[in-house]
């Protein structure tokens, strides 16, 4: 594999956090001819929709590029306050309308990719969600519109969104809460910061559905999407009902065929299996099996 460039801090939005990183090997596949361009992978990183900068990824953004040969981007996006005021306050969907905006960003005609392809050209995306940002790609790509309806892609957007990989993903949060009640609110909270203080519910094990993504069905044009479930043995800070609950949905959804899992393959706590040879092998032979 040839080195790899970068691009850092290309401007999406106009907060400071509206910023995407850019990689791609020196000798990018396509580059003169379109026809042959591979897919763009963009990793949207999580940390509790709180905390992580897309800097802390950039080598497995480099391996990514090792291994598949595709130009991977790694965008920022508002983070909600450990200690939020009224003036700090990020709630769900601002963090998912913020990833919305680099991807639209990324298939638009401003792409920061127009600058290394020597022709205008239309890639396919494929997308990696880890964590929160599990949720945050489930509420854009399939219909939240009931509840959050602006994290509607465009046409374009979704048409050119192929394959979602999702590790360690958070999708039904009450049964998240269920689970880890500590992480609702208080020193380790971050449910009630992220999605508001729900107080009073009749029915307290659906006090997030509106939230909960395993509750959305596909969209209308989305059902070609291909995912990839992914949850390692060693996790200690989400549990596999997480991610057995997606794979469930999502295939009810999508069908067997269109619908992977892998809970074997990696055994490295949460944060430590993305710095891992083992998550960019699995990750990036996923996405080059459909290529073939």
């Amino acid at each position: 594999m040839s080195s790899v460039k970068s691009k850092i801090d290309v401007e999406y939005g106009s907060s400071s956090a509206q910023k995407l990183d850019l990689y791609w090997p020196s000798t990018l596949q396509g580059a003169d001819e379109p026809s042959k361009a591979k897919p763009l992978i963009c990793f949207v990183h999580g940390g509790a929709w709180r905390a992580e900068d897309k800097s802390d990824h950039a080598g497995l953004a480099i391996r990514l590029v090792s291994v598949t040969g595709c130009p991977v981007a790694v965008p920022n996006y508002c983070l909600t306050a450990r200690s939020p005021t009224p003036e700090t306050q990020q709630h769900h969907p601002a963090h998912s309308e913020d990833v919305l905006d680099s991807l639209n960003l990324l298939v638009g005609f401003s792409s920061p990719l127009s600058n290394i392809y020597a022709k205008d050209v239309t890639l396919d995306l494929y997308l990696i969600g880890h964590s929160c940002s599990a949720h945050m790609l489930t509420s854009i790509f399939l219909d939240s519109s009931h509840a959050t309806p602006t994290l509607a892609p465009s046409p374009s957007l979704l048409s050119s969104v192929k394959a979602i990989a999702m590790s360690e993903g958070i999708y039904d949060i009450d049964l998240l809460i269920k689970n880890f009640p500590d992480y609702e609110s208080g020193s380790y909270g971050f449910i009630a910061n992220t999605f508001g203080v729900r107080l009073g519910s009749s029915t307290p094990e659906k006090k997030y559905a509106d939230v909960s993504t395993t509750r959305y069905p596909a969209r209308k044009d989305g059902k070609h999407l291909k995912w990839l479930i992914i949850h390692s043995k060693g996790d200690s800070l989400v549990d596999f009902a997480q991610s057995q609950s997606a794979f469930d949905h999502l295939k009810s959804e999508f069908g067997e065929d269109e619908v992977q899992r892998d809970f074997e393959a990696i055994t490295f706590e949460h944060n430590e299996m993305l710095k891992t040879k083992e998550y960019s092998d699995l990750v990036g032979g996923y996405f080059a099996s459909l290529l073939q």
